[in-house]
């Protein structure tokens, strides 16, 4: 087996805070769909093998896009993994997710749905006899950690991209999001108590504080605070 490529991580840092580029995103979600495919194939070969012809033994048809679909919600409402994997029916709202419960009131909340997660919800409805969005034969009656794990750690093998924990898509979202929303903003969709919890998803750059002190000097010209402006664009307080 190939060995995957290790992130270089700062001294400080965890690799509970890796932050997905978007063409690992690509790569990521590829070997997702071709794993799903892989696994619908498998499911139709079993079909028409011995045991099922003879002995009439039917297999398990596979949930071939779970991975792809658990993924790219973490992906794009920033869920923990555990909210993703409990979702039913009824958490979907005005083409939002509501989260009714959590272990703090803020975890309580509602996040507005991208286009491309109503789809997904809406492909998994029309096939849908559960009242969980993702239902699996464990205790809880849905999907657990350990149910993907076989498959992220191929899906990882086959994309040939660094290491991550699927919990790292959640961060990867709140990262993207701290680049063009306010921190308050980003309090609530994240569902943190602490401010200061938020803060550690805004990751800037160089890149980042050059076009936000670009976007200052330019409004300070048409009279506007200069100092107010650039601690904004940065997502940070004065």
């Amino acid at each position: 087996m190939t060995a995957l490529p290790r992130v270089r991580m700062l001294p400080g840092e965890n690799q509970r805070e890796r932050v997905l580029t978007e063409e690992e995103e690509q790569k990521y979600l590829q070997a997702a769909v071709d794993l799903g495919r892989e696994l619908d194939g498998s499911y139709r070969r079993a079909l028409e093998g011995i045991r099922a012809i003879r002995r009439g033994e039917q297999p398990s048809r596979p949930d071939a896009s779970l991975l792809r679909y658990v993924s790219t919600i973490l992906l794009h409402c920033g869920l923990r993994p555990e909210e993703c994997h409990r979702l039913k029916w009824e958490n979907i709202r005005d083409k939002g997710i509501e989260i009714f419960t959590g272990k703090r009131k803020a975890s309580r909340r509602r996040i507005p749905a991208s286009d491309r997660v109503l789809s997904i919800l809406d492909m998994r409805r029309e096939a849908s006899s559960s009242d969980w969005i993702f239902p699996a034969d464990t205790k809880s009656g849905h999907i657990e950690t350990a149910t993907l794990k076989k498959q992220h750690a191929k899906a990882l093998e086959a994309s040939k991209i660094a290491a991550f924990v699927p919990y790292d898509l959640r961060h990867t979202c709140l990262t993207r999001w701290a680049k063009v929303m306010d921190p308050f903003t980003l309090k609530k969709l994240a569902g943190h108590t602490d401010l200061n919890t938020t803060m550690r998803y805004v990751h800037l750059n160089d890149e980042d504080v050059r076009v936000a002190m670009e976007k200052a000097q330019g409004r300070h010209k048409n009279g506007h605070s200069p100092l107010s402006t650039t601690f904004s664009e940065l997502g940070m307080r004065p």
